[in-house]
């Protein structure tokens, strides 16, 4: 387990929260067999496990010997030396507790070293912070977005998510850059769709995957053509130098003996003006907007003889405004963090406690089967406590736009 990119905290601030190094769990177990040796001892320093017999002195640090399982070996690996992991192999050995030099000479007198039971934490950090930002239905943390957007008709555009730090770019509908096909008559089917990586092409369930990251268009035709029954055509010489990171997500679409179109945002036909309001993520048309015919919605030096009219909104349609920005929080707020510190510790509290008692106390919280509580949270309320749900109040997204992820 590791935190996920949403987590809202992290395994030292919950800890502190905790006011203790603790929570703890057994991590592995260690003796020495006796054999040509009078004592045996063993230590756990900030850097090490130290093993110390009447013969000799190893130490296995922790930087060589990263996991439970990595020290478990090399203690094995020593010869007469013991060593069993209780816990998961993958915990990180620098979290051992510190523990002074005490005998482990023989199995009677086996040593259960402890440690910080960080995979349990991240998991409760990780299912904490899943519940708040479901429940505020936003992300929290600064992350990248490409989006189509409904337009809504009127001056102003609502973004999916926000504070808004920055707008790559907004664009008016789509252009069609390239033609992908599938010409072979020996395929029962085939498909292509763009990910938010790749174009992947499918011949009766075998998938190709061409990455987007660095290549141009027409790099990515002569990768396409390449494929064994693939060839791709660009629409236009102007567009060979386009990226393909700039192609839209598509789902798949039948390929075999029949073309299927692939875009990008029409960054060009339709010159965009806006401000928007970073803290509310609202797009406003500014400016003299855009010059189009309002029927066919194209530009008028297409339509010779149309007069074309001024048009200060965003055009009313189905995802048909795209918008790649960066939103959320690059220090998540102080409010938000304690939340989840206070959830992930009931979590994994809970998760903890004996369901076999009928009342337990850990630290200064406690549990009692008869009020149907666990650490001061009602039974009915699920996850997040009253008191938690109104300090998320302020940042729940209550409405927004029709959209989607391109």
């Amino acid at each position: 387990m590791a935190l996920d990119s949403n987590a809202l905290t992290t395994v030292a601030k919950l800890r502190r929260y905790m006011r203790t190094r603790f929570p703890t769990t057994d991590f592995l177990t260690v003796y020495h067999d006796g054999t040509g040796v009078s004592s045996a001892t063993v230590e756990v320093t900030p850097t090490a496990v130290v093993l110390t017999t009447n013969v000799g002195t190893d130490t296995l640090t922790f930087a060589s010997n990263t996991t439970v399982a990595a020290m478990v070996t090399a203690i094995n690996a020593l010869g007469n030396w013991v060593a069993v992991a209780v816990a998961d192999g993958s915990q990180a050995s620098e979290d051992l507790e510190v523990v002074a030099s005490s005998n482990a000479l023989l199995s009677t007198n086996t040593r259960t070293l402890d440690g910080v039971d960080t995979l349990a934490l991240e998991d409760a950090i990780n299912a904490a912070s899943n519940e708040i930002e479901a429940f505020c239905s936003r992300t929290f943390a600064a992350t990248d977005y490409r989006q189509a957007i409904s337009g809504s008709g009127t001056e102003k555009i609502q973004l999916v998510q926000y504070p808004v730090n920055s707008i790559t770019y907004v664009a008016l509908g789509r252009l069609p850059v390239m033609k992908v096909e599938y010409a072979s008559s020996s395929a029962l089917w085939a498909t292509v769709r763009v990910s938010s990586t790749a174009v992947v092409l499918t011949v009766d369930g075998t998938e190709a995957s061409i990455a987007l990251s660095t290549n141009t268009l027409t790099q990515l035709k002569t990768l396409i053509d390449a494929e064994s029954g693939w060839s791709a055509t660009i629409e236009n010489s102007d567009f060979n130098s386009y990226l393909a990171a700039d192609l839209l997500q598509t789902p798949g679409q039948y390929a075999k003996n029949d073309d299927v179109l692939l875009h990008v945002p029409d960054f060009e036909s339709y010159p965009v003006m806006y401000d928007y309001n970073s803290e509310e993520g609202i797009l406003t048309k500014v400016g003299l907007g855009v010059f189009e015919d309002p029927v066919l919605r194209i530009r008028p030096e297409h339509t010779p003889g149309v007069t074309p009219t001024l048009i200060n909104t965003w055009p009313a349609g189905r995802h048909n405004v795209v918008v790649k920005y960066n939103a959320g929080y690059s220090t998540i707020p102080s409010d938000v963090e304690r939340v989840a510190n206070e959830l992930a510790s009931n979590m994994y509290r809970s998760g903890k406690r004996d369901t076999s008692l009928s009342s337990e106390s850990v630290g200064g919280a406690s549990y009692s089967a008869a009020s149907s509580s666990v650490f001061g949270q009602s039974a009915t309320e699920g996850p997040l406590t009253s008191s938690m749900q109104a300090r998320l109040t302020k940042y729940m997204v209550v409405s927004r736009p029709d959209f989607v992820d391109v």
